[in-house]
């Protein structure tokens, strides 16, 4: 009888490893690098023309720009300015185990 309880310790206790790896694996966040995309702006016709128009554009550049580099896309930081170009500032996560 005795032999049945200690294949359960091993059982039980393997699973519960496993358990906290997953639990680890998600919590854990990997590393996270920041770019700043440029956004290219001038006068046409008495109207400024931006290359980053709004957050979704940013987001988008963003997301190209995680994915050309083999990283996962996080978050993004966008500020529209009344005079001069805006800021789009890019962050990427690596992989866990990357």
């Amino acid at each position: 009888m005795k032999s049945i309880k200690v294949k359960d310790y091993i059982i039980w206790g393997t699973i519960a490893a496993l358990v906290i790896l997953v639990i680890l694996v998600l919590i854990i966040p990997g590393k996270e690098k920041s770019f700043e995309i440029k956004d290219r702006c001038g006068p046409i016709m008495n109207l400024i023309s931006h290359t980053i128009a709004d957050e979704p554009r940013c987001q988008t550049q963003c997301k190209a720009k995680c994915k050309t580099l083999d990283l996962e896309f996080s978050r993004i930081e966008f500020e529209k300015k009344e005079a001069g170009c805006h800021t789009c500032i890019c962050f990427c996560k690596e992989d866990l185990f990357g």
